[in-house]
């Protein structure tokens, strides 16, 4: 393939190495590269999932995806909650830096560690070469003294080829809405697990309301406990697009039931997909239309008062149970504590 003829432009990645233990190291004043320092989900939990090791730990073997019984209790090992509050905004700041150097459609954000820039136009304001530009993002971000040593892995894909603009907006033909969890036991009563699919399915019919769109099709996952393994996930076209957890909650259970083998479950997830706009819904004439707008009347009130004072504010009575999950779960930031 002669090269030449391709598209010729400068993309950098930048990867923030060991992001969550590097900013928790940092607001420790703890260097990110001299500190053994992992973060879990839950301190509280032995099983709790690391979500983040600095690189002296994960030279011991503790690494992304451990548990916390796994990490030796050793004076020189810490061991914290996630703070996404943080993170986030540790995360917004360096993309403040990084814009000083690309216009904002040549910035992509991948996730809260890792993004992309399109350096094509702005290069030689900056400097000579991609190499050279990629290290002076570094070391400004490196020398700030609100973070000080983050260490972030910057690397440019300058061999790849790739005919995809930065600026180029993807416009989804249908969007899809989900939300999964991983529980903190083994759940083997099925009356559990369907008040736990009803607080998550709560949660991803509030976020299709908020963005006016109804939804047809349900994709139900459910995982068995590590000691069994397996697990299943499929899906179910509904008779009508909804944004009501009364509409679907059926054709969750529907699915549960009919392709469950009876194990304990570790984890669930929905997701919401076949979308269309809220006011493209068509009404039936075998149903109460009264009785439906009080109900989504009702839904609205509801959303707007979790949205004022907070999604603890307004919950099923189901939920105050010892077993439910969604009191924690609301008061969690990006799924984590903040």
């Amino acid at each position: 393939m002669d090269y030449g003829q391709l598209p010729n432009r400068v993309i950098i990645c930048i990867d923030m190495k060991s992001f969550f233990a590097s900013v928790s190291s940092v607001i420790r004043g703890l260097n990110p590269l001299k500190t053994r320092l992992a973060v879990v989900g839950d301190i509280k939990r032995s099983g709790s999932v690391v979500l983040a090791a600095t690189p002296l730990l994960k030279k011991e073997g503790i690494k992304t995806g451990s548990r916390l019984f796994e990490i030796p209790k050793r004076k020189d090992i810490h061991v914290v909650n996630p703070s996404m509050e943080r993170y986030i905004k540790a995360s917004n700041y360096i993309s403040s830096l990084v814009l000083q150097y690309v216009a904002p459609e040549d910035f992509h954000a991948y996730s809260i560690d890792e993004l992309f820039i399109d350096a094509t136009a702005s290069l030689h304001l900056f400097a000579r070469t991609p190499e050279e530009l990629a290290h002076r993002i570094l070391n400004e971000i490196y020398l700030q003294k609100e973070f000080g040593i983050m260490g972030e892995e910057l690397h440019q894909h300058a061999n790849g080829i790739d005919f995809s603009r930065i600026s180029d907006v993807y416009i989804p033909s249908s969007r899809s809405f989900g939300k999964s969890q991983i529980l903190f036991r083994d759940y083997t009563s099925r009356k559990e697990v369907e008040l736990l699919l009803l607080e998550l399915l709560d949660d991803v019919c509030f976020r299709l309301r908020m963005h006016q769109v109804v939804a047809q099709t349900v994709h139900l996952s459910i995982g068995y406990s590590k000691q069994t393994g397996g697990g299943f996930s499929r899906q179910k076209k509904m008779g009508r697009a909804s944004n009501l957890s009364q509409d679907i909650f059926p054709y969750c259970l529907a699915i549960l039931h009919t392709h469950d083998s009876g194990m304990p479950i570790r984890s669930i997830g929905i997701s919401l997909s076949n979308t269309s706009i809220e006011e493209e819904g068509q009404m039936s004439l075998f149903e109460d239309i009264d009785q439906r707008e009080r109900a989504y009347a009702l839904a609205k009130t509801i959303d707007e008062i979790r949205m004022r004072y907070g999604k603890n504010s307004v919950l099923r009575a189901s939920s105050h149970l010892p077993y439910s999950t969604a009191r924690y779960r609301n008061g969690l930031m990006g799924g984590h504590k903040a």
